[in-house]
């Protein structure tokens, strides 16, 4: 927005591919580093088919790397529990997913608080076990240390290669409207990263996406930057706004019509 704005060298971009929308990657865009973003662990606690790396990346200079994630909290805890199989079982499996790759990438978001010693155990084996691969860890944004915190900084910052902070997701979905990565807020979470975090293993993410939120109680929805400008658009706003930060924002009003299906006793 300003041409006094000086640009900004980094030794390493990373950006996310994720799984079923590779098309949307080429090797012109200016990135040094690839996180793809595969299935989630799936309801057996199996990996699905992972693809070799070549398949969608034959063509890129970057180093490409493996994301796993899993989307249920009490299935976190019984794959990162010492007392079960489960934990050999899908580290197994990780290490022979990512034999194509570059490194490996753990994005667990739902991992409880008590279960901390067994998640730095978990990512300690693993990078035992990716013979000189990087390993990478996307923890949640912070501003201060936590009493307990599974995602301590300091401690995955010890084993991690590389530690992608999410900082992002200010306000979402239920929440008020508001910025997605208010510029004083991720300035609060980059001063608190650095003292817990060696600077050449910080990587701090930014949003590439936007919310919208309605004036009833149906909650917000996630755009990525394309759908974002398709929404101007296709509503012909005229106006947007932009915060101290230079954020931008927008409004329209729509006319909307609700559906409701239910039952009654009658029905019953």
């Amino acid at each position: 927005p300003s041409s006094s704005i000086d640009a900004v060298e980094f030794n390493e971009v990373w950006g996310y591919v994720m799984n079923k929308r590779e098309k949307d990657y080429t090797p012109e865009l200016p990135v040094t580093n690839i996180s793809y973003f595969i299935s989630a662990v799936n309801t057996f606690s199996e990996l699905d088919e992972v693809p070799p790396k070549e398949k969608f990346f034959n063509n890129t200079s970057a180093r490409v790397h493996l994301v796993t994630s899993c989307d249920s909290k009490a299935q976190t805890h019984l794959l990162l529990s010492p007392e079960y199989s489960l934990r050999d079982k899908i580290i197994d499996q990780l290490i022979v997913a990512t034999e194509t790759y570059d490194g490996l990438q753990i994005d667990w978001e739902l991992v409880p608080a008590d279960d901390a010693e067994h998640f730095a155990q978990f990512l300690k084996i693993l990078k035992s076990k990716l013979n000189g691969k990087m390993l990478s860890v996307a923890i949640p944004a912070r501003i201060k240390t936590l009493e307990k915190d599974a995602y301590n900084y300091e401690t995955i910052s010890s084993i991690a290669d590389r530690i992608i902070v999410m900082a992002y997701d200010q306000h979402w979905s239920t929440s008020k409207p508001g910025t997605i990565a208010g510029t004083d807020w991720c300035e609060k979470i980059a001063d608190y990263a650095l003292t817990k975090i060696e600077p050449d293993k910080l990587v701090m993410g930014m949003s590439f996406y936007g919310r919208a939120w309605r004036d009833d109680t149906e909650g917000g929805k996630a755009y990525i930057y394309s759908s974002i400008e398709k929404l101007i658009k296709e509503h012909k706003v005229k106006k947007i706004v932009r915060d101290e930060y230079l954020t931008p924002s927008f409004t329209f009003t729509k006319k909307l019509t609700i559906t409701t299906w239910y039952d009654d006793a009658a029905s019953i």
